[in-house]
């Protein structure tokens, strides 16, 4: 008996854990031909956050600006060292020069005071340009 009990504990943590790893989970930015832009748009709850992988080289511009009617959502920019980048944590709008090659991570999340509401919500669009 222990042992189905043990068994269903441990597949209800295995399901559990799924649904947040898909929450969390990363989505690549791609650029149609010939564009220099993209937008995606997406939907966050509460604690959930969305990243987005974007490539870049040094010394391009990028420009991002996050739409929502929820105004506690942001977006932070990680550079692919993982450190975040100057200017580009918990903004809705950032424009300017990237000092690395590689992935970087914008992050959509929620300000904690919102997050924490029972049913917060928020649906938002990024649009990112680099050039």
């Amino acid at each position: 008996m222990r042992s189905i009990f043990r068994a269903c504990l441990f597949l209800m943590c295995l399901v559990l854990m799924g649904g947040l790893a898909a929450a969390q989970s990363k989505h690549k930015i791609m650029f149609k031909k010939g564009a220099n832009s993209a937008k995606v748009k997406g939907t966050i709850r509460g604690y959930e956050y969305r990243d987005y992988l974007i490539g870049a080289n040094a010394g391009q511009t990028i420009s991002i600006k996050l739409a929502s009617m929820n105004t506690y959502t942001m977006f932070s920019i990680f550079q692919p060292d993982g450190q975040n980048l100057d200017g580009a944590a918990q903004v809705v709008n950032f424009g300017g020069r990237l000092p690395a090659t590689g992935d970087f991570i914008i992050r959509v999340a929620m300000m904690r005071a919102e997050a924490r509401r029972k049913r917060s919500a928020s649906d938002y669009s990024v649009t990112v340009s680099i050039n």
